[in-house]
């Protein structure tokens, strides 16, 4: 694909490409008179039609300055305890913002919580009555991507759009660049997963078993921890082998994590079994963490002896502004003794 200037960039556009298959699927056309000229190609318009029940539209019959209360060419569908609104298009052709409404005296009017900022136009023969949507806030028209401006006639033009989902523009979020440059080439082959201090990052924990078999002739006091860092780094250590062991790549990414970041999320150290270890250390389990600051979990137990020891611990972090987990994982240990013979 020309234009493509980074493993980032590449990863950008397949991930939006692959969006826009998925939920960008409803298409519709139809034919308008001039105004059909007014929105530009790739421009947001407000589609209302009963076929889909987006939302109800008709033309604007009579306005009451007074009392904001406004009569329509068709009747109005009001919803049990659901909260309408109506939109009016202005003479630019803007539509505009939400209006709450209520229910009138006929079923062909509606009172205003606030005025439109403009007079709507019903009474005026050179020039079109002013169009509304209505409808309760869960339906009331459907966004559409103007994706074709066909002309049709000296008067008549064809639009060909497609309904949008802002899941589209929120799908590569995740390899969003940071600061005013926009995709730069990324360094080897390594993807750049930006500086974006916001919540758009990955969290990615793994399964993690393994044993230390190892010779020891006498008594010990078996300790195992284990480390999530404020810097996206996660680590674990036995007494025994004396070795501190990080995960790959960090438990957050993008690199580098500051504080800010880590902030933003809480982890989660759960004891799901212990052998021959009986004594829990650092963060308390089974409370969330703030990981604006290093968090680790210690067991241990409590007097040395000279047998096999074991330790199951599940990881969990979690982003504090939903409460939603974005990861987890078990991370379970094993010393395996044997005794060198004389």
């Amino acid at each position: 694909m020309p234009g493509i200037i980074g493993e980032n960039h590449a990863l950008r556009t397949v991930v939006y490409t692959m969006a826009d298959s998925m939920y960008r699927r409803m298409v519709a056309s139809y034919n308008t008179e001039l105004d059909g000229l007014l929105p530009p190609p790739l421009g947001l318009i407000m589609l209302q039609h009963d076929v889909g029940n987006f939302g109800q539209g008709g033309d604007v019959a009579d306005w009451d300055v007074g009392t904001l209360t406004i009569s329509t060419t068709e009747p109005l569908n009001w919803e049990l305890f659901s909260t309408h609104y109506i939109r009016l298009m202005k003479p630019t052709g803007e539509l505009t913002a939400s209006i709450a409404v209520t229910q009138g005296a006929t079923d062909h009017e509606a009172v205003l919580a606030s005025s439109p900022g403009f007079t709507p136009l019903f009474d005026d023969a050179g020039r079109e009555r002013t169009r509304y949507v209505f409808g309760p806030s869960t339906n009331m028209g459907a966004l559409a991507k103007v994706r074709a401006i066909i002309p049709r006639g000296e008067r008549e033009v064809e639009h060909r759009v497609v309904l949008e989902d802002n899941r589209v523009h929120l799908a590569d979020q995740y390899w969003l660049p940071s600061g005013a440059q926009q995709d730069p080439p990324a360094t080897g082959n390594e993807v750049d997963p930006g500086g974006n201090s916001g919540s758009a990052h990955i969290v990615n924990l793994i399964n993690f078993d393994t044993y230390w078999p190892y010779s020891e002739s006498a008594i010990y006091t078996p300790s195992h921890t284990h480390k999530v860092y404020n810097d996206g780094r996660l680590s674990w250590q036995t007494q025994e082998v004396g070795e501190t062991f990080f995960g790959g790549g960090q438990w957050l990414t993008p690199q580098t994590v500051t504080t800010d970041i880590s902030g933003l999320y809480e982890v989660r150290f759960t004891v799901v079994q212990l052998i021959q270890l009986d004594t829990v250390g650092g963060d308390a389990p089974d409370v969330w963490h703030n990981l604006a600051t290093t968090r680790e979990i210690v067991v241990s137990n409590s007097a040395p002896h000279n047998v096999s020891s074991a330790s199951h611990i599940v990881v969990e972090i979690r982003l504090i502004s939903t409460g939603v987990i974005q990861g987890s994982a078990r991370y379970i240990f094993q010393d395996d003794i044997y005794f060198t013979p004389l």
